[in-house]
C-alpha cells in the first residue's frame, strides 16, 4: 500500500514522501535510523522524485532479500 502511493504522481509529494517513511517504519532492517540513514544515500528524498523512488527500490530489495533469508 505504501509502495503503491510513492510511485503514485497524482499524490502530493509530501504525502508519498510520508509513505516512503512509513514504509520503512514497517520493514527497518537496520533499525528506523538505520534504515533511514542508508535510504538516504539515494539523494534528497524529501525534494527530488528520482531519489524518493531510488529510496523505495532499496528498501524492496533489502526486503526481499530479507524475505529470501528468512523463508518467507
Amino acid at each position: 500500500m505504501y509502495a503503491r502511493r510513492v510511485r503514485d504522481r497524482d499524490v502530493p509529494f509530501v504525502r508519498r514522501h510520508r509513505s516512503l517513511k512509513n514504509a520503512a517504519g514497517c520493514c527497518h532492517p537496520l533499525g528506523f535510523d538505520g534504515t533511514q540513514a542508508h535510504l538516504s544515500t539515494a539523494g534528497d528524498v524529501r525534494n527530488d522524485e528520482v531519489a524518493l523512488l531510488r529510496a523505495l527500490e532499496m528498501l524492496e530489495a533489502s526486503r526481499a532479500v530479507r524475505r529470501r533469508l528468512v523463508g518467507l
